[in-house]
């Protein structure tokens, strides 16, 4: 895809200043929609955050306590991918996993 002013801003409002226009630009050429992109970014910071990466801090004392602190907020990273996700969903026609059916109780055939 092309990845337009209007839509870099919008990939910008979900990942923020980081990584630089080129690499977003690089991950718009294997994407259909925009949030794809970010979506790929955002799924690599949770990556790094659930692996301690650069985003993690750590304390230790040799040989009593070793302490690893996360500096990310792994929910809202989740809350943001999940919200990118529901968006490519809508936009191909993807279900969203919500099913509806009737409710019936056994002890009422009506």
């Amino acid at each position: 895809m092309i990845l337009t002013d209007t839509n870099l801003e919008q990939v910008r409002d979900y990942v923020g200043s980081t990584p630089e226009d080129a690499t977003l630009y690089s991950f718009a050429d294997a994407a259909t929609y925009w949030q794809e992109v970010a979506l790929r970014v955002l799924q690599r910071r949770r990556a790094d955050a659930a692996a301690g990466g650069s985003q993690a801090s750590s304390f230790s004392l040799d040989g009593v306590l070793s302490v690893g602190l996360s500096k990310v907020d792994i929910s809202s990273l989740d809350a943001a991918i999940a919200d990118l996700l529901a968006q490519i969903g809508a936009l191909t026609g993807a279900p969203s996993g919500a099913t509806v059916g009737r409710i019936r109780r056994p002890d009422r055939y009506r």
